[in-house]
């Protein structure tokens, strides 16, 4: 359909008429002459006016003249014949490779291989619309040049001392493509300008307009291997392109001024901002109207499978769009280039299973797609780049690289805000509260009350079990401790490209707040792998931005011509120490113990290896993200589940999700590298000792001993009484004058831990308890108990011996298939006690809470 027609005064009708520029003088004169006949001062200030309409533009181009005048006699002997429009280039296949040199793709001439010409009346009215709309506004007014978008391109350059525009015409892209090389194809030099602006003028006395346009449309290039809009409608949406929707004709138009940044394929956020601004266009010269822009904008696409096989198939985009911007199109696709990557096949064939396999038993929770990236620390080297779970099943779309997708990543950034706070003297033993508390919201909420995953408190916790167990009340006064900009700091220095917004991000943002790439956030857990050091590939300088990471993570390893020269080759070199080894430690000693967490995973679950081995979960709100990161000393591997369109999950938690395909892929993965178990390194400037850590029973505090890792200088101080003493963090509420919270937060020692006058929960009051009968007779309380050993019992057994040995058990963690491997759930009975902590034969104070994990099917 011809959106056109329905649209008044639309410009784009190909008749003869005076054109835009002279509809512009004629109204002006026409104004002129109704006030001049009134003899209205405003008439003597239209004159003015229009004799500047007239004149300057007139000096403009006889200024223009002189200049194209000279300049062509100066250039004209050296411009190559136009009869190379209708020549092709021999190409040489480019072959890429994995790192142990199995062939996982053969790129074959893109001309050739990847064109289908089409004339320009089977192509639909929408992409010539939008193509004139997005690339040359005057296409069919101009002649080959447009003097005025040169002028202001200048003018723009001048200003912004830099090339911010480049007044190219559509027929000016058609002589670059065809009549210059990749290198003078990107050239921003005068010289290249005049050439290509005089090859284009010559083209347009040569040819006509629409058969330019013609050749143009079947000459761009569009990204994913496609020459001209045929070859890209069938490649992105599997059709002809007289066949597609305004919605899919918008996106491909965005394409060509940046075809590997804009692919929707390799970053559908920046091809959507894209299509938004060629709707616009449209909108705005009259193309359509705004109803259907909207209505394009919001349109469902569906990407086609690729009409190819091949290994690796959404590691092999992100490798050709890496090639395309380091080496040029023309390169790639002619240079006879071989590059080997650092991708495994057999590790990859390893993620596919473990991925499939769990995505297959989890279906029936709406979890249906997943992605997974492992990378070696010690070289920043990517070893795994799964984007989906089938690259072919268009219902999931499978397509889109999850792995380079922005999603929030939950719980996963936690690790981030506590290491940056070991940075600034907070300890592994450092008391919080996890308690009720109030922040200042956002325009979505005026006051923030957030609440752990469980909906629970668990009142003073140390930053070892916070963070182990994922709690959220002590991340967030942990990240009003630090403030915003220093996680955001932290992320970004360690590998996190994303999150670049910071007036966007409340407390949150440690909770999830944001999108990050999982590729990113793999390569960013790396360090803490690698005894706080990051190694990979050195961001260019001239691409690398102040506070960003300067190492991004390895795809390519080494690059020859067809003459067997190196064009390029990876060397790992020392890399930079981000965080010292002793914060380092502090993390991976953390996110490996596995009693910690057993509060929220319960004991022996899918993040626990049959090695050391560190892990760290997140879920989003509505379980529309799952997330596992994990590592060893030799292997870091990110897991995402979910679905590519956003759908929420059914109650799948990340280690529900995630953390089952993480555990069974790094089980193999190491054994497949032959990597035996290594525990993470201990350096030195770390000290062990006693901090108190306030614990309480229901009617008093008491003070549990716990020991504890403290880099050298921060362990606590003895209290005043001569017992250990320790740190907490002091939260201070007040209100503000309007009425919201004001939270303040400060690291202080805890002198006197056996009275610490805790409050939570209030004490009860003497007019609360209920006096003891005068005949009763009570009996003393000891002042130690020892805890049962209840494990392999019935829940129902294991409570009552529980409680008879002067002890309590509120809370039971459930586990089954879905958070635990089958060797663990075997060893008892549904229904029977899988773990208990404290363990069996324990010494505590009386009423201390057992915490039991029980099977549940």
């Amino acid at each position: 359909m011809d959106h056109r027609n329905n649209i008044p005064g639309n410009k784009h009708n190909r008749t003869k008429t005076a054109g835009r520029y002279g509809q512009r003088v004629a109204s002006l004169y026409n104004r002129y002459r109704r006030l001049h006949h009134r003899g209205s001062t405003a008439g003597r200030t239209w004159k003015l006016l229009l004799a500047a309409t007239l004149i300057l533009p007139l000096l403009a181009v006889f200024t223009l003249g002189v200049a194209a005048a000279a300049a062509y006699d100066l250039y004209i002997k050296d411009l190559p014949s136009l009869e190379k429009l209708e020549k092709r280039q021999v190409f040489k296949t480019t072959k890429i490779y994995d790192r142990n040199g199995q062939l996982l793709y053969e790129l074959w001439d893109p001309q050739a291989g990847r064109r289908t010409v089409v004339p320009l009346s089977e192509m639909p009215q929408t992409i010539i619309d939008a193509t004139i709309a997005t690339e040359d506004a005057h296409f069919y007014e101009n002649p080959g040049v447009d003097p005025l978008a040169i002028l202001r391109a200048a003018w723009q350059n001048y200003t912004g001392r830099q090339v911010v525009s480049g007044a190219s015409t559509i027929t000016m892209q058609l002589v670059r493509n065809v009549f210059f090389t990749s290198e003078e194809r990107y050239q921003q030099t005068l010289s290249r300008k005049i050439k290509e602006a005089i090859l284009a003028y010559q083209l347009s006395q040569r040819y006509s307009k629409d058969h330019i346009l013609e050749m143009y449309l079947n000459e761009i290039y569009y990204g994913n291997l496609s020459y001209g809009i045929e070859a890209a409608a069938w490649s992105y949406f599997g059709k002809h392109a007289r066949d597609l929707t305004l919605g899919e004709v918008s996106m491909l138009a965005g394409l060509p001024q940046a075809p590997s940044e804009y692919n929707p394929l390799l970053n559908y956020k920046a091809a959507k901002q894209r299509q938004a601004e060629v709707l616009e266009r449209m909108v705005k010269q009259g193309y359509i109207t705004a109803e259907q822009a909207e209505k394009a904008k919001n349109e469902r696409l569906t990407f086609a499978r690729q009409g190819f096989d091949l290994r690796a198939p959404h590691f092999m985009m992100y490798v050709r769009n890496l090639l395309e911007r380091r080496f040029g199109p023309e390169k790639l696709y002619y240079g006879g280039l071989q590059v080997q990557t650092s991708i495994d096949s057999n590790l990859l064939a390893i993620a596919e299973k473990a991925a499939r396999e769990h995505i297959a038993k989890i279906k029936n929770r709406n979890a249906n797609n997943a992605a997974l990236v492992a990378i070696d620390p010690k070289t920043g080297e990517i070893l795994v780049m799964l984007g989906s779970v089938d690259y072919y099943d268009p219902s999931i779309d499978g397509q889109v690289n999850m792995a380079i997708a922005e999603r929030q990543p939950g719980s996963t950034l936690k690790p981030f805000t506590y290491v940056t706070a070991f940075e600034r003297g907070l300890t592994a033993a450092t008391v919080i509260m996890d308690q009720p508390i109030e922040f200042p919201g956002d325009s979505r909420q005026r006051i923030y009350r957030p609440h752990n995953h469980d909906w629970k408190w668990h009142g003073p916790v140390t930053v070892r079990r916070a963070l182990a167990a994922s709690l959220n009340i002590p991340a967030l006064l942990t990240l009003k401790y630090i403030g915003i900009p220093a996680l955001l700091d932290t992320a970004h220095k360690m590998g996190i490209t994303s999150l670049t917004d910071p007036n966007r991000y409340g407390l949150s943002v440690t909770l999830g707040g944001g999108e990050v790439k999982l590729t990113d956030l793999t390569f960013a857990y790396a360090p803490f792998a690698n005894n706080g050091r990051q190694v990979g590939a050195a961001v260019p300088l001239p691409e690398r931005q102040p506070g960003m990471r300067e190492y991004e993570p390895v795809a390519i390893l080494k690059v020859t011509d067809a003459d067997g020269k190196v064009l390029y080759e990876y060397k790992p070199g020392e890399g930079k120490q981000l965080i010292t080894p002793q914060q380092a430690f502090l993390i991976n000693s953390i996110l490996s113990d596995d009693e910690a967490r057993q509060g929220t995973y319960g004991r022996h679950s899918f993040l626990s290896l049959s090695r050391p081995a560190a892990a760290k979960t997140g879920t989003t709100d509505d379980y529309r993200d799952g997330w596992t990161i994990g590592y060893t000393p030799d292997l870091v591997a990110g897991v995402w589940v979910g679905n590519a369109n956003n759908e929420p999950m059914k109650d799948v938690y990340g280690v529900a999700g995630a953390g089952y395909i993480w555990h069974n892929f790094m089980e193999d993965a190491l054994t497949y590298l032959n990597k035996p178990p290594t525990p993470f390194p201990k350096p030195e400037g770390l000290v062990q000792a006693q901090s108190c850590a306030l614990g309480r029973t229901d009617t008093a505090w008491n003070s549990p001993m716990v020991t504890e890792w403290f880099i050298k200088g921060t362990e606590p101080h003895k209290g005043l009484d001569g017992s250990p003493g320790g740190w907490i963090l002091d939260v201070t509420t007040t209100r503000r004058d309007d009425g919201l919270p004001e939270v303040q937060t400060v690291q202080r020692p805890i002198l006197t831990c056996a009275s610490w006058p805790g409050v939570w929960p209030a004490a009860p009051t003497p007019e609360s308890r209920t006096p003891p009968s005068p005949t009763a007779v009570t009996e003393p309380a000891p002042a130690k108990v020892v805890v049962p050993s209840v494990v392999g019992l019935p829940e129902a057994e294991a409570r009552r011996r529980i409680e008879a040995a002067r002890l309590k058990n509120t809370y039971a963690n459930y586990q089954g298939h879905d958070a635990l491997p089958e060797s663990v759930l075997q060893k008892v009975p549904i229904g029977h006690v899988l773990s208990q902590t404290p363990e069996g034969g324990t010494i505590v104070a009386p009423s201390t809470t057992v915490y039991l994990a029980v099977r549940k099917d």
